[in-house]
């Protein structure tokens, strides 16, 4: 028999706020108070609803989150055996998907790591979408795939689930299914750099938004 090797798999870190129900309340108020402050928003990957600036771990209400943002992406780094390093989110925004058929267009983002967290998931939700980067459509073997495995499916779907926190490499290509309801439904975004502890961090990032 020959020896099958798997070559490159994608890792997806999966977690959860600590205490999210305590923190849910408190979580809310500060990104509405954000939007409030920010009604203009700024245009990305959505499609019929709104995305913040990209400062939202700026605000205090949300600290309990970024934090547990930081810690998974320092255990993430720790088990890709990344060399000692300080972990710094360098954006993070608000997505709201709030009528029906809202959804984000297929993208990547810079840095080293990105994620969500979802605040608000009523039932029907668009599911999150992960794109295996290393297929493409000039690969005819996909037509020829009865039962998909971890080396020929094309797509990993994910219902959001409130208080659930995702996080995977930023060059995977990803994109949200439509809503199929009319409610509310709150996402926060991030972008995480990692920096070599033997390197002098800079004192400011600039922003770097996903395409």
């Amino acid at each position: 028999m020959p020896n099958l090797k798997r070559l490159f798999p994608t890792p997806l870190w999966i977690s959860t706020v600590p205490r999210f129900e305590e923190h849910k309340q408190a979580f809310l108020d500060a990104v509405e108070s954000y939007r409030r402050a920010n009604p203009a928003g700024q245009k990305r990957s959505g499609i019929g609803g709104y995305q913040s600036p990209m400062q939202l771990h700026s605000q205090a209400g949300l600290r309990p989150l970024f934090e547990r943002v930081c810690d998974l992406a320092h255990e993430a780094g720790q088990a890709l055996r990344f060399k000692k390093h300080d972990t710094y989110i360098t954006s993070s925004w608000v997505n709201y998907n709030e009528s029906k058929g809202s959804m984000n267009a297929r993208h990547v983002h810079s840095e080293v790591f990105s994620g969500v967290f979802y605040l608000l998931a009523p039932p029907g939700s668009g599911k999150l979408c992960l794109d295996n980067a290393a297929l493409n459509g000039m690969w005819p073997g996909g037509d020829m795939v009865e039962t998909p495995t971890h080396y020929t499916l094309e797509r990993f779907k994910i219902l959001p689930e409130e208080g659930k926190l995702l996080l995977w490499p930023s060059y995977l290509p990803h994109s949200v299914e439509p809503n199929t309801h009319d409610q509310l439904r709150i996402s926060i975004s991030f972008n995480i750099m990692t920096i070599p502890k033997s390197r002098e961090a800079p004192a400011k990032r600039s922003q770097s938004p996903p395409l």
